[in-house]
């Protein structure tokens, strides 16, 4: 789902660009009229001939902007035209948002030039009081170019060496400026008469800057990209996240499912009553610890057996056959060892496990015990000693359990047919 939006994100940004690139090139330029404008005021400038005492530049038609130049080599500087917007230097137009000039101008005479001016203001270098210091940049125009509207760029223009030199500029001021222009014109820098109307001028240009659309344009994908990755980053760190917990749970699952394992073999192989081992822990206990047999040690396996336990439930109920039964583990556990296995192999039959290290003790252990129960007072009503028979064996290193507890049970069978309350050791 989410590759489907980022591909449609994508598309839209291809659409945008393209649209944005054909506006850029193909959408109608950004324009301000300067002239005729109600904004400018416009002026002609002259020097007085000594010859003939009259003015090198004069009105023709100042209505339709129409004026005459005779510029000869007697005159001290040439003449010329001037647009302005206000008069003070300092507060002039920024005219860097626009790319140059449409201008219509319609000329006759003798010169293959005439010059294109504008000037600058700038604290830094001038003064409001001396129009002198106002950074002077021109270009010239081919006077055979000028019988159709032609566009200057700005950056056809250039400061003049001139003004440089004279206002003795710093170098970090030498370059075009068009920042704050208060003045355009046209002059005459050939001798000659001159006839000049001038028609239009037009400031033209982009309504975003190139440069700026294209960062504007990177922009846009650097920011569709950076969403994207981020997006995807936080996707993957949720998806982490997201295993991470799984994980988690997993394990928690897992160990959950190991401890309700082992309490269910817990008690698969418990027996309810006693809390001792049932047939299958005497089992499990025989295939774990006594399967393959890795020590030399002999082991020992006794079969107890409670002596007329029949008796105890007839005459006193099961509850206290159950009473009986725990007290006997009670004893039986008290006298033999933590390794040992001990166990209720069913009803009131008991085995018991255990590694000897050698026959005496063994039968030490099945005496002690023998005797233990029978001096142990049970209570609960019974008056009468309460007393097992035991048959013990040794399992042999090629003996099996089987074989073993077979032995045992024929010895039990011994005990039980001499009188019982006793152990007999099977050969």
């Amino acid at each position: 789902m989410k590759s489907n939006l980022y591909n449609l994100i994508r598309f839209i940004a291809v659409i945008v660009t393209l649209l944005a690139v054909l506006a850029q090139y193909y959408a109608p330029k950004k324009q301000f009229d300067l002239h005729p404008s109600s904004i400018t005021s416009h002026s002609i400038y002259s020097a007085i001939d000594p010859n003939t005492g009259r003015q090198s530049a004069t009105w023709i038609s100042e209505s339709r902007e129409d004026w005459a130049c005779t510029y000869t080599a007697s005159l001290e500087f040439g003449c010329g035209y001037s647009l302005s917007w206000g008069s003070d230097p300092s507060h002039g137009m920024d005219l860097s948002r626009y790319d140059g000039f449409k201008i219509k101008i319609h000329y006759s005479g003798s010169a293959e030039r005439i010059r294109l001016f504008i000037r600058n203001f700038n604290s830094a270098y001038a003064t409001a009081d001396n129009e002198s210091t106002t950074k002077f940049m021109s270009t010239q125009l081919r006077t055979n170019e000028l019988d159709h509207e032609i566009f200057v760029k700005f950056s056809e223009f250039s400061v003049a060496e001139w003004w440089i030199t004279e206002n003795q500029v710093p170098r970090q001021f030498v370059a075009p400026e068009f920042t704050n222009i208060f003045v355009i014109g046209v002059d005459h820098v050939v001798y000659g008469t001159h006839r000049v109307r001038v028609e239009k001028i037009q400031l033209v240009g982009d309504w975003v800057k190139t440069e700026n659309f294209l960062l504007g344009i990177i922009g846009l994908w650097m920011v569709i990209l950076l969403w994207e990755g981020l997006s995807r980053f936080y996707r993957l760190y949720q998806r982490s996240r997201e295993g991470q917990q799984l994980i988690v749970e997993l394990v928690n699952s897992y160990q959950k499912l190991e401890t309700e394992k082992n309490e269910y073999e817990v008690l698969s192989t418990t027996d309810v009553l006693t809390g001792v081992c049932n047939r299958a822990g005497i089992m499990h206990h025989i295939q774990t610890k006594y399967r393959p047999r890795t020590d030399l040690k002999a082991i020992g396996l006794m079969i107890i057996d409670i002596d007329h336990f029949k008796r105890v439930n007839d005459v006193h109920g099961h509850d206290v056959g159950d009473k009986v039964l725990i007290s006997l583990v009670e004893i039986i556990v008290a006298n033999i060892r933590q390794d040992d296995v001990f166990g209720r192999w069913g009803g009131e039959e008991f085995v018991l496990l255990c590694p000897i290290s050698s026959i005496s003790n063994f039968r030490g252990l099945a005496d002690k015990l023998c005797g233990a129960i029978e001096q142990c007072q049970f209570g609960h009503g019974i008056t009468h000693p309460i007393t097992v028979s035991i048959g013990a064996a040794v399992m042999a290193d090629a003996d099996s359990f089987d074989i073993t507890f077979k032995r045992a049970d024929e010895a039990l069978y011994q005990a039980k047919n001499s009188g019982r309350n006793r152990v007999v050791y099977a050969n």
